[in-house]
């Protein structure tokens, strides 16, 4: 199949949360500053609800693909949502300089690591 990756991916343990802030968070796992909002993620166990947060999205699990060269990270996320996409699982994508993660809703996991594993991708739980 030409559409294969042949990598792996990795699962992460633990469960995020995106969070719309006034300001970054330092122990988030990312920050995202544009003109108009702050997003962070974070692990959810580490979100406490405060004047900053102005919305928020929980129980995501965080798969992690690489390292690929950045190039090739257009493509990777590309099919990797569009696999996603196709069966009614939303993966957002997050690339950074050699890795690729994709957040998943806690409750489409199942279907995820079929969709990943049907992409070439062998799911390596942490």
């Amino acid at each position: 199949m030409a559409d294969r990756i042949n990598a792996q991916v990795t699962l992460s343990p633990l469960v995020f949360a995106i969070l719309k802030t006034k300001q970054p968070i330092q122990s988030a796992f990312a920050n995202i500053i544009d003109l108009d909002n702050v997003t962070v993620i974070i692990e959810q166990s580490k979100y406490a609800a405060n004047g900053d947060v102005t919305g928020a999205i929980l129980d995501w699990k965080l798969f992690t693909l690489g390292p690929a060269s950045l190039p090739e990270a257009g493509k990777i996320i590309a099919k990797v949502t569009s696999a996603m996409a196709a069966f009614g699982v939303a993966a957002v994508p997050i690339a950074a300089f050699d890795r690729e993660h994709f957040l998943i809703k806690k409750s489409n996991l199942a279907a995820a690591i079929t969709r990943f594993e049907t992409l070439g991708l062998k799911v390596i739980k942490l």
